[in-house]
């Protein structure tokens, strides 16, 4: 691996770490870069860092003002951890903004037989070094090189007000950000820079040791020829090379920025949202795709209700859903039952389970039989099986099907004689728990053994990643509702038709959305879910604050 030195930001730590610690990789050499010393005065140092010195302070004053849980930047030291590998100290040949190792440093890396380079440090690569490990030099690019290549990481997303910001783990080549692309991800803008830049970064932790798994698994051979399938598609990149703003620019977009943070938190002030339910009914084996037509159920303003699930059973409608009370002060959310007939005839809500913790998204499915649930338990560190003991009001906790772990959303899916469980996983903690899924598969519901997919996560992007209601068949096709999250939590949903599902594939490909637009006053929606004719979404309703 290619290093300035060994004081590294905490996520560069963790990757090494994870490698150190794995079974199917091994460090082999470590590339110490050598600065050549630096004659500048005082004045001239000052002088070329003028054009950015504004930059520089307000990434400062973002790190004093914006505090996160897992700080992705502070500086570790790899001594420890690398104590026992062969270090190598170079000095490179500077070009503009390019790095050329010189020959007998490139022979010497080449000695080693390297099947893979990690670049974490140096400048744009150039030269013959590109060419001394078998898979090439594997380099993080912090920002989607479809729509943004060059930098800083992270900041034109966020002053653009881009909805998401993509990362790239890639080979490099002579043809700057457009290697061979191993991974992509998507994550979402925050308005805080810092914020943005520590998410998505710490979700990149895990693309470089599941790739270096995947080679070791695959072998070269294969590995290579994966990813040049994937990358067999024609790309052009159209868009500038993005740079750090000057001074007189970074004024202009800090002031706008905030601009519009300002107007948000003014907007706050008078109005308020209330996520409720809406509905609608056609013939079984219909779907309404007018959302208009879709009616409001009645709900008490002290409260909200969303993620709602519908089960058919004896000539009768049931919604579970999660209900949260504005007065509890535990900010804990339990499940919660109404009834309703063709005609639309409400019953009144009623408890069905709670928990100490935060309960949500109630999952309900049948199976030979009987009913169970599988509600969110993330706060618990959980994913819970109950079963109905007297459905629909009585529930009984039946086992964990998961521990240890901070899942959400978590959906199952019979097919093919086998039980698929959809899930979104937080692995680092400090990122967000909207971008990756993860699947895993059984022969039995009632089991803590479940097979994790060799492809996850299945989809780590935040726009379609998180499960938005049960996995619909409809005109024997079968579709994965998700979350898009990275205008704001739960803005749409959208629905991915699943194309290949199996043991070692899985593939799909999205065709439809649901925008929050059917009503001027609806600001989102994040759960869709329907039973013999009966289809039931949620949505965040903005309501006047001062006004019942």
């Amino acid at each position: 691996m290619l290093l300035d030195g060994y004081q590294v930001p905490s996520w560069v730590y963790d990757v090494i770490k994870i490698l150190v610690d794995s079974e199917y990789a091994e460090i082999d050499l470590v590339v110490i870069k050598k600065e050549a010393v630096s004659y500048r005065n005082i004045f001239r140092k000052v002088f070329d860092l003028f054009p950015s010195i504004l930059f520089i302070a307000y990434g400062k004053l973002e790190n004093y003002l914006f505090k996160v849980q897992n700080d992705a930047f502070i500086l570790k030291d790899l001594r420890g951890l690398l104590s026992t590998v062969s270090t190598l100290s170079v000095e490179c040949k500077k070009y503009a903004y390019s790095d050329y190792l010189h020959k007998k440093d490139v022979e010497n890396i080449r000695c080693h037989d390297l099947d893979i380079i990690l670049r974490f440090g140096f400048r744009i690569l150039r030269g013959e070094v590109l060419n001394t490990a078998k898979a090439g030099i594997w380099s993080l690019h912090h920002g989607d090189n479809l729509v943004n290549r060059g930098g800083p990481a992270g900041f034109w997303e966020v002053f653009s007000h881009w909805r998401e910001v993509g990362s790239v783990l890639q080979i490099l080549s002579e043809n700057l950000d457009g290697g061979l692309v191993l991974a992509r991800t998507w994550s979402a803008v925050d308005n805080s820079l810092k914020r943005t830049r520590n998410n998505f970064y710490l979700k990149t932790i895990n693309l470089i040791p599941r790739k270096v798994k995947e080679y070791r698994e695959l072998g070269h051979d294969k590995f290579m020829e994966k990813h040049n399938s994937l990358n067999s598609e024609l790309n052009f990149y159209s868009n500038i090379l993005y740079k750090g703003p000057g001074n007189l620019r970074l004024i202009f977009l800090i002031t706008r920025h905030y601009f519009r943070w300002l107007r948000s938190k003014l907007y706050y002030l008078f109005f308020d949202e209330q996520w409720t339910l809406f509905y609608n009914f056609e013939p079984p084996g219909n779907i309404q795709t007018s959302l208009f037509r879709y009616k409001k159920i009645p709900i008490n303003i002290d409260r909200f209700w969303a993620d709602p699930f519908v089960i058919y059973k004896d000539d009768k409608y049931y919604i579970f859903f999660e209900e949260f009370l504005y007065k509890n002060q535990s900010g804990k959310g339990h499940i919660s039952l109404l009834e309703i007939d063709k005609n639309g005839t409400l019953s009144r809500s009623e408890v069905v389970l709670q928990k100490p913790y935060h309960l949500s998204y109630p999952f309900v499915m049948e199976h030979k039989g009987n009913f169970y649930m599988i509600p969110e338990s993330s706060e618990h560190k959980t994913i819970e099986l109950y079963k109905a003991r007297n459905f629909p009001h009585e529930w009984e906790f039946e086992m964990n099907l998961m521990e240890n772990l901070s899942a959400f959303d978590s959906t199952i899916l019979f097919h093919h004689n086998k039980f698929w469980l959809f899930t979104n996983i937080c692995e680092i903690p400090g990122s967000s728990s909207n971008e990756e899924l993860f699947l895993f598969f059984s022969d039995e519901l009632n089991t803590n053994n479940w097979t994790p997919h060799p492809l996850n996560p299945i989809v780590s992007d935040v726009k379609r990643s998180r499960p938005a209601g049960k996995v619909l068949r409809f005109n024997d096709k079968i579709y994965r509702p998700s979350q898009d999250c990275s205008f704001r939590y739960g803005y749409s949903i959208q629905f991915s038709e699943i194309i290949k599902l199996t043991e070692t594939e899985y593939e799909e490909e999205l065709v439809t959305c649901i925008l929050p637009s059917w009503d001027k006053r609806i600001m989102a929606t994040h759960t869709f879910n329907a039973d013999n004719g009966l289809t039931v979404i949620d949505a965040a309703v903005r309501r006047f604050r001062f006004f019942n």
